[in-house]
């Protein structure tokens, strides 16, 4: 695999995951709105692992990345 398919790879992880802990959010809010705690806190725990899951998914295609990033001085 290329270094590129690795980022794009990375990239599609980290958005994927990302809209899960969006909408595990919605699902939260909802279930607080209508008064149902122990839902609202499944839901908001969820929310973290997919956000915690999509960062790191999103640093590994910028560590991919900037392994063959080049910058003055570079050799």
């Amino acid at each position: 695999m290329s270094n590129r398919d690795a980022v794009i790879r990375d990239l599609e992880l980290a958005a994927t995951a990302l809209e899960r802990a969006a909408a595990h959010c919605r699902a939260a809010a909802e279930y607080l709105q209508h008064g149902d705690a122990p839902k609202m806190g499944v839901h908001a725990f969820a929310a973290h692992g997919d956000a915690r899951r999509g960062l790191d998914a999103l640093g590994c295609a910028a560590m991919a990345h900037a392994a063959t990033s080049r910058v003055a001085g570079d050799d």
